[in-house]
């Protein structure tokens, strides 16, 4: 919830600047705002989000909007430097424009991390050897464009890796870079995502061994005025995404799978089978006890077993299985 001008409740924030930078110069918001979401989630590379507008100036015709930076810096106004978020973002659709009454409408402006954009207009073809958390680094420092300063965490991954990046944008490759990674535990958990803090390349294990920086609860909110960092941890409701699937997890490959590889330079052909049983075991989990998945089946053979479940051939002369 956005405020302009004083604190009602200590979940609200204080909006120090939201703005227009234009080849006409920057032209101020904070008048016309009614509504911001910022968004950042694991399994996405950029931050975007929405901000509704209520425009009695005209300043949609007059300005080429979708070519414009908007720069938002939103704090608390009990001054914890921890709640203090400023970030340039591109605009790069309005949408649900409508008329309000007769001199004002409002309108939605939809933005993103300009990295975003900057990636979907360049493609890259690569031959590399070396670790993918390098690559991932290099990817972001000469393609992207991003400072190391923005390169928040690039945790180290695990063997010497001789690969060909096909002809896909900047962020595509990072992607494509982090379902093969490996972590230093030699398991395939590495994420890429952005938040306030700047780009991420980590693994699933190192975010969950990592300390709690907010515990959720479901006591009243908006009691204690001074409690801002801890208003955020409260929360109203929850709902549960996804359950675990037995079917989907077995018919995919999770527990366990056949990798069948062909190397078209010596002509040979090799399996490996694929324990995902290991790798579960390996991880770092939120939950201290976690549960035990294995399906038992009529002739004593176990879904980590029976490693048809999933078959994956790759022409490919990686030595690694």
């Amino acid at each position: 919830m956005i405020n302009n001008n004083t604190l009602i409740e200590p979940t609200q924030f204080k909006l120090e600047q939201v703005s227009l930078v234009t080849k006409g110069g920057v032209i101020g918001l904070i008048d016309q705002v009614e509504e911001i979401n910022i968004y950042d989630n694991l399994f996405l590379p950029v931050m975007s989000g929405q901000i509704l507008i209520r425009d009695a100036a005209k300043l949609i015709e007059r300005l080429a909007i979708e070519k414009d930076v908007l720069h938002l810096h939103i704090r608390k106004v009990i001054g914890n430097d921890f709640m203090s978020f400023e970030k340039s973002f591109v605009i790069y659709s309005v949408s649900d424009r409508k008329n309000m009454n007769s001199t004002s409408e409002a309108y939605i402006l939809n933005f993103v991390s300009s990295e975003l954009l900057f990636s979907l207009q360049h493609k890259m073809s690569i031959s590399y050897k070396g670790i993918y958390s390098d690559l991932v680094s290099k990817i972001l420092t000469n393609n992207l464009k991003v400072p190391s300063s923005k390169q928040s965490i690039i945790e180290k991954t695990q063997g010497l890796v001789k690969v060909t990046i096909p002809n896909i944008t900047p962020i595509s490759a990072i992607e494509w870079c982090s379902k093969r990674s490996l972590s230093s535990k030699g398991i395939p958990e590495l994420l890429f995502f952005s938040n306030r803090a700047g780009y991420n390349f980590i693994s699933l294990s190192n975010l969950m061994s990592k300390d709690t920086i907010l515990k959720i609860n479901f006591s009243p909110k908006n009691l204690d005025p001074d409690e801002s960092v801890s208003e955020l941890g409260k929360a109203r409701g929850f709902e549960v995404i996804a359950q675990g699937d037995a079917i989907t997890r077995i018919s995919t490959g999770v527990d366990s799978g056949t990798f069948f590889g062909f190397d078209p330079i010596t002509r040979s052909f090799g399996a490996a089978p694929i324990d995902g049983t290991k790798a579960y075991k390996q991880g770092t989990h939120g939950n201290r006890n976690p549960d035990d998945v294995t399906q038992v089946n009529p002739d004593g053979t176990t879904s980590q077993t029976t490693t048809n479940s999933k078959q994956v051939l790759k022409m490919s002369v990686d030595k690694r299985k």
